[in-house]
């Protein structure tokens, strides 16, 4: 446990470097701003959830939880300092544990500055302070979700950013988006389950959105659950298998 702790602390402070998470916690905020401006205007709630969609859940959040997850065993391969993590006799699966704890815990301390701020703003603006509550579930799911998928992701592969643009941009949203049956792919669609499952009346997009999928939190739990034991899984694969040439190559 102490293992998994320190590897968990270690890849949460690499990855909350001063620079780069003020500029995307900046950008998490981007969805709160422009509801206070529009928002206050309009007198809806609609430009909430548009936000809270369109911008900070579909958007925002994946490209945080995809820089975030490729880089945490990704740059340390690359930089050649992997070693000084498996250096010591700790179990692969434990190491392959933490990254990714230390991974989905920053992504989901530079997103929960949006969450919150978006929270505030669309309290503010509605007057229903209980608006946040499905956007807090999505940044949780979503901060799994990419974080479980592009950790091996950014093990393997040495442009696996531009692997998750292209994810999002591509297969997310013009291919999910125009195909109902392939929602189930897209991660961010996963959190917008649940967050659709804490409204009384889905508003205007989300059942455009949700494709396929019917809002629930159970499931939603349930698929990120097996996505994150599969991810360590293969990541403790990866991280074996490498083990192995290099014990070869001495």
């Amino acid at each position: 446990m102490r293992s998994f702790i320190t590897i968990a602390n270690y890849t949460f402070r690499k990855l909350m470097n001063r620079k780069r998470a003020m500029g995307m916690m900046l950008l998490s905020a981007v969805p709160a701003a422009i509801v206070a401006l529009v928002g206050r205007r309009s007198g809806s709630d609609e430009v909430f959830h548009s936000m809270a969609i369109a911008v900070s859940l579909a958007i925002i959040l994946p490209l945080i939880g995809i820089v975030n997850a490729s880089s945490a065993l990704g740059d340390e391969r690359r930089d050649h300092t992997l070693p000084y993590l498996s250096l010591k006799p700790v179990a692969r699966s434990v190491l392959a544990a933490g990254v990714l704890a230390g991974a989905v815990a920053a992504t989901l301390v530079i997103g929960a500055v949006g969450a919150g701020t978006l929270w505030i703003a669309g309290g503010a603006v509605s007057g229903d302070w209980g608006v946040g509550v499905g956007p807090a579930l999505g940044l949780l799911l979503v901060s799994l979700g990419y974080g479980a998928v592009f950790l091996p992701v950014g093990f393997m592969f040495k442009r696996s950013t531009l692997i998750g643009l292209l994810y999002v941009f591509f297969w997310e949203a013009i291919l999910a988006s125009a195909v109902t049956s392939l929602a189930a792919s897209s991660l961010w669609r996963i959190g917008l389950q649940a967050y659709a499952a804490t409204l009384d009346t889905l508003p205007r997009g989300f059942t455009e959105s949700l494709g396929n999928l019917t809002p629930s939190v159970g499931s939603a739990f349930v698929k990120v659950g097996v996505l994150v034991v599969v991810s360590i899984a293969l990541t403790t694969w990866l991280l074996r298998a490498r083990d192995h040439v290099v014990g070869d190559g001495d």
